[in-house]
């Protein structure tokens, strides 16, 4: 289920005068908190576009119709946001071309809204972005690997590592020093082939493994 939310300040702490930004990303997880989270902590007017659970998330044939309609759905609240009181200065987004098609990129980047594209996995997942990466202004890299393979698809590429919001966890001094791991060798992260394979293996010899992540 597609959720959107609006948050409206009118300037940050120096004066100087908020931002209007789209938010484009996947629904709660470290994308809603730290991206979004920190946009608002500063202060800027952050509308938000939920195109579901996982940015990886798979539109196969039968999903065809629901995959156009969720492009026209996020190109119909852009043009509403560029349009509207106080224009739009920015289109921010964590997006794989699995949802955003070329088409609505295209669209998207006509509006004339500066439009960036995040990848937090340029070792595995930069050519997810390869089909749309010409219509962004800039593709931020939390990696250097395959920059320059995303850039041969026409992105205009900056290194940018991952970065966090402060914690709203316990501060670490109050936390109780007795916490013991689940098992000596703990693995946080989302399957793929050559992952399922190693944990197998390592399970197989008989070393106790604790697993965390999405779709396991």
């Amino acid at each position: 289920m597609l959720r959107h939310r609006w948050c409206r300040e009118s300037s940050l702490d120096d004066g100087v005068p908020a931002m209007k930004i789209l938010a484009v990303l996947e629904c709660g997880t470290w994308a809603e908190n730290h991206l979004v989270g920190s946009l608002r902590d500063m202060g800027h007017d952050v509308e938000t576009f939920f195109y579901g659970p996982a940015v990886g998330e798979f539109y196969g044939r039968a999903r065809k119709g629901e995959l156009a309609t969720r492009n026209s759905e996020l190109l119909g609240m852009a043009r509403r946001a560029a349009h509207g009181p106080g224009g739009l200065q920015l289109i921010l987004c964590y997006v794989y071309d699995d949802f955003l098609t070329a088409e609505t990129a295209h669209a998207l980047a006509n509006l004339g809204v500066p439009m960036v594209n995040t990848n937090v996995d340029m070792v595995n997942q930069w050519y997810r972005q390869s089909r749309t990466a010409r219509y962004f202004t800039a593709i931020l890299c939390a990696q250097k690997q395959n920059m320059a393979a995303l850039a041969a698809h026409g992105a205009r590429t900056w290194y940018f590592p991952m970065a966090a919001r402060s914690s709203e966890l316990e501060p670490v001094d109050e936390i109780d020093g007795s916490f013991e791991p689940a098992a000596p060798v703990t693995f946080v992260g989302t399957p793929m082939p050559f992952r399922t394979r190693v944990l197998k293996y390592l399970s197989d010899a008989g070393v106790p493994i604790a697993v965390y992540g999405k779709f396991w």
